[in-house]
């Protein structure tokens, strides 16, 4: 039975991790385990190679570079690694077992990592091209994940549409949002519903609306254009991974960029809340009360549970 990857680069850590813990790794295998075909695989393949040979020429252009070679005979991929020792390859295979089982690395796994590199001589130009996987702006978070949240919080119902399998839409109404989790790359949503605990991946998810009141319920993918203020360092980025309504910005007195853009309201809450402090709400005024309240009581139910 295949496993879901949701992009590319997810199934490539996870390609990384097998080739680093297993001297043959079968064709047959990856095509089950990804759900694709041969040249998908291939090209998987071939990524991840050119992935690790820019890493290893940041630490010696004249070095020999890895491969990952195909042996017929046996049917299978295998990873010769002429620079990696065995130290340098189990702490990235620790790496991307952790990334398999939470979107974040707290302090104290950062310096666990960090104190590794003087007691096993660990090659920390080749970890740390590696590590720039596992910054938080690197992650794509499911866009509903915090009203969702916020209704779990809040212990109302909702109703959702989906893709299923077959990507075929699929709505349920008045499900009883449970909790949030992550495994193996996935943010998922746990619910009860007509007596069942069901499971969704969150990236299946393409609306959500609150359940049971009319004068309530509203739909979160409504779009409405958005005055944002963005940090110079982040601007070029933020412009690369997010839509524009407008080519013209505006330079603050700051060094900052005024900037209008046409993103759901879920959407920059989420982002202004992962990139703190760069990205800021300036219009429309109701987003920046909204988000307020959204922070603080966040603050509230961490502060409870202590």
């Amino acid at each position: 039975m295949s496993q879901h990857f949701d992009n590319k680069s997810s199934a490539m850590l996870d390609l990384y991790f097998l080739l680093n813990n297993n001297k043959y790794v079968s064709l047959e295998y990856l095509k089950q385990r990804y759900g694709r075909g041969e040249r998908s695989v291939l090209r998987y393949v071939k990524a991840l190679e050119q992935f690790i040979n820019a890493s290893e020429r940041e630490l010696d252009e004249h070095a020999e570079l890895s491969k990952i070679d195909y042996l017929r005979h046996k049917g299978a991929y295998t990873l010769v690694s002429p620079q990696v020792d065995d130290h340098t390859a189990a702490l990235l295979s620790m790496l991307i077992q952790i990334k398999s089982l939470t979107p974040y690395l707290s302090k104290e796994t950062i310096e666990f990592v960090k104190s590794t590199y003087k007691t096993h001589n660990i090659k920390q130009h080749y970890i740390h091209a590696f590590m720039k996987d596992f910054e938080m702006d690197q992650e794509v978070f499911p866009p509903h994940l915090l009203e969702i949240q916020e209704m779990i919080n809040n212990n109302v119902k909702m109703s959702v549409t989906y893709y299923d399998e077959d990507g075929n839409e699929i709505t349920e109404r008045g499900i009883t949002p449970i909790r949030i989790s992550y495994q193996y790359y996935h943010f998922y949503l746990h619910y009860f519903y007509k007596g069942e605990v069901n499971t969704l991946k969150m990236i299946d998810i393409i609306q959500v609306k609150q359940y049971g009141k009319k004068e309530a319920e509203r739909d979160f993918d409504t779009k409405s254009k958005l005055i944002l203020e963005i940090d110079a360092s982040y601007f070029q980025t933020f412009k690369e991974e997010n839509p524009v309504i407008k080519r013209e910005y505006l330079r603050l007195p700051n060094g900052n960029y005024k900037i209008a853009v046409n993103m759901t309201e879920e959407d920059v809450y989420f982002l202004c809340y992962r990139v703190f402090p760069r990205v800021k709400i300036l219009e429309p005024v109701e987003y920046v009360n909204s988000f307020k309240n959204k922070m603080k009581g966040l603050y509230m139910m961490y502060e409870e549970s202590e």
